[in-house]
């Protein structure tokens, strides 16, 4: 990769991050947690000029080790948490306590009917284009 392409990259990341972190200020103003700005504006981009060059080949193996970074960060994060809640010092110190059974049961009572949907929308959507792929290939017989 040559010096105007990892600068090329390293702008458009800059732009990203910068999108990300703008939003993510609006929607904490309005109490909607931030971390949704990442995902708000990687949905967005995909389908831009931007989304197509960045998803090129030659940004593909900078992009990757970025990408791997990112899950070892993630899963640190995720470590930490984890302490916070389930190490006891920790609990008294910042105030944490696990969640019991009782509030796991909520959570999956609340996730099932939204996972059922989905799943349910899928299915009925592959069925329909499957169908009108069959009725496509006997209109051409």
């Amino acid at each position: 990769m040559t010096e105007l392409k990892t600068g090329e990259l390293l702008l458009d990341l800059a732009l990203l991050f910068a999108l990300t972190y703008l939003l993510a200020a609006l929607l904490e103003r309005r109490r909607i947690p931030g971390i949704l700005a990442a995902l708000f504006v990687a949905m967005a981009v995909h389908s831009t000029p931007l989304g197509v060059r960045l998803l090129s080949p030659e940004f593909h193996v900078p992009l990757s080790f970025l990408a791997e970074l990112g899950v070892l960060f993630l899963l640190f994060f995720i470590g930490l948490q984890v302490w916070a809640v389930y190490v006891p010092f920790l609990q008294k110190a910042l105030h944490t306590a696990p969640l019991g059974l009782a509030d796991w049961g909520l959570i999956f009572m609340v996730a099932l009917p939204i996972f059922v949907m989905a799943e349910a929308y899928k299915w009925l959507r592959r069925r329909r284009t499957r169908r009108n792929t069959v009725a496509l290939k006997r209109r051409s017989t």
